[in-house]
């Protein structure tokens, strides 16, 4: 984990890691990126019989879903990456994390929260291969559509598969972060 000086005097006062909204990561496009491999992803079907009712009903769906809140906390493969030096430069550091230990303490599934909702969390590497991300969501979207249209179960597809998306699209991002080599350790209310 790459930190400033003052982010290492945090962690060691407060003996914990704090996490970054999602809205605020290093890559500002990166939601919006997401976006994008759904829209690739659900294109790829275009010539389906029913591919018209059920892009639309993917996108009405996606749009009037309340969205999950996610939190991240991104680390590196890489302990000393030329690019990441100079990201936090004025003598930074980087910290080796165990992430069997990190997955331990920091696993988290259907806790409830004071606001009433749910936390869950979820480690894994980056997925940078635009090729590899829409792969990923034609697994996930393929069930959907192997039904007809108007069935009461693909409407129950269409709700899990953006279950489904709200966490993968935490672990997308745009080729040209490559270098970082990121794991992503991500903390969702629902």
């Amino acid at each position: 984990h790459y930190t400033s000086p003052k982010g290492l005097f945090g962690i060691l006062e407060s003996k914990s890691f704090y996490v970054t909204h999602a809205s605020y990561l290093n890559d500002p496009t990166e939601i919006d990126y997401s976006e994008d491999i759904l829209i690739k992803a659900i294109a790829k079907y275009g010539s389906h019989k029913n591919y018209h009712e059920i892009s639309s009903s993917l996108i009405k769906s996606h749009v009037s879903k309340e969205k999950q809140e996610h939190y991240a906390l991104s680390l590196s493969s890489n302990a000393d990456s030329l690019s990441m030096w100079q990201y936090y430069g004025n003598y930074g550091y980087s910290l080796k994390i165990n992430l069997i230990e990190l997955y331990s303490c920091a696993f988290v599934e259907g806790v409830p929260c004071d606001t009433g909702r749910m936390l869950n969390s979820s480690i894994s590497r980056i997925i940078y291969s635009e090729e590899k991300q829409i792969e990923l969501l034609q697994k996930k979207l393929d069930p959907i559509f192997d039904l007809t249209f108007d069935s009461e179960e693909c409407l129950k597809r269409i709700e899990t598969f953006f279950n489904s998306y709200e966490y993968a699209k935490m672990y997308f991002k745009n080729k040209a972060y490559e270098h970082e080599n990121e794991y992503r350790c991500v903390f969702s209310l629902n």
